[in-house]
């Protein structure tokens, strides 16, 4: 499959990454690494999750598709004075040497540094382990649990409301790719006042509102997506959050098809199975739908039924 079909079609963690810098009060620069789709990596189906590994790694790591944002500090104020390790770790991240950027974390955790660099070193320890590729859901899973103790280390350190901001930033996001939407919920609502950057809040509050309707908090949800509209218009979380706002159920997409005959033998096919299955119409395409589902986790089960013949089958909302 063509990565770019990859990305298109698959919702969650098949989608690309993307780079882009951000300036932001007392840091320089800052480097927004950004995550696209919005199915937990922990729940996608392992055959997805690998063509998807794949693709990225074909790329080198890198497809330039915004979505959303998460933040890595390379420098803070002062950084000139940080240790030697944690700038080559820095870098190293930079230029996706996960392995050097790790040992260089290492040393600097075990040195006798000041609080405010060995928390740097935990982030970026966290983040080499959250970028580094992936080649099974089972590793994924590993580098992410991994990724959150680091994080949750380098908030121990007491940083800086603003780093503080970032570091709970990268823990909702690893958060919700292991599935967990109540605690990514808590920690982007968390981050979300120590944030300055209008881009990255609004980010991190339209990833809010999905967190509500992955928790079947549909009216919570609205009133975030409402939000992000108001406060972020003309921005892609409130083209998002538009067309998410005032759903009440969730469903797998199999497919959208251009011609009627196509969409009415797959549903055929799928009533065939006991699916509830129906047509929507989107625009010149018709899309065939199986739902719908009160619970996020029965269009998952669903998702992954579907899935060996269906490979293109995504949730929505």
């Amino acid at each position: 499959m063509m990565v770019d079909s990859l990305i298109n079609n698959y919702s969650g963690c098949e989608r690309g990454f993307a780079v882009r810098q951000l300036r932001g009060t007392g840091v320089s620069p800052v480097r927004v690494d950004c995550i696209a789709g919005e199915t937990p990596m922990s729940r996608v189906p392992r055959l997805f999750f690998e063509q998807w590994s794949r693709a990225i790694s074909n790329l080198k790591f890198r497809i330039s598709n915004f979505r959303f944002a998460i933040v890595f500090l390379f420098f803070l104020t002062g950084c000139s004075h940080s240790p030697p390790q944690l700038r080559t770790g820095e870098a190293a991240l930079e230029q996706h040497n996960f392995s050097a950027a790790i040992s260089a974390a290492d040393t600097v955790i075990a040195s006798d540094v000041s609080s405010n660099d060995k928390a740097r070193a935990f982030y970026l320890r966290g983040r080499a382990l959250e970028d580094r590729p992936k080649e099974t859901g089972a590793a994924a899973e590993n580098d992410l649990s991994q990724a959150w103790r680091n994080y949750t280390a380098a908030l121990a350190e007491k940083p800086s409301p603003a780093f503080e901001g970032y570091i709970r930033t990268s823990l909702g996001n690893v958060a919700y790719w292991l599935g967990d939407f109540a605690t990514a919920e808590q920690q982007w609502a968390a981050a979300y006042p120590l944030l300055k950057e209008p881009e990255l809040r609004g980010w991190v509050l339209y990833r809010r509102g999905l967190c509500e309707q992955r928790l079947g908090r549909w009216a919570e949800a609205d009133t975030v997506f409402a939000a992000v509209k108001s406060q972020y218009p003309n921005s892609e979380p409130a083209s998002r959050a538009a067309g998410k706002a005032g759903a009440r159920a969730f469903y797998v997409q199999v497919g959208a098809f251009d011609k009627p005959a196509s969409a009415d033998a797959v549903v055929a096919q799928l009533s065939s199975r006991r699916f509830p299955v129906a047509k929507q119409q989107a625009g010149a395409l018709q899309r065939v739908m199986v739902g719908p589902f009160a619970k996020y986790a029965d269009a998952l089960a669903a998702q992954a039924k579907l899935s060996g013949e269906y490979r293109d089958a995504m949730i929505v909302p």
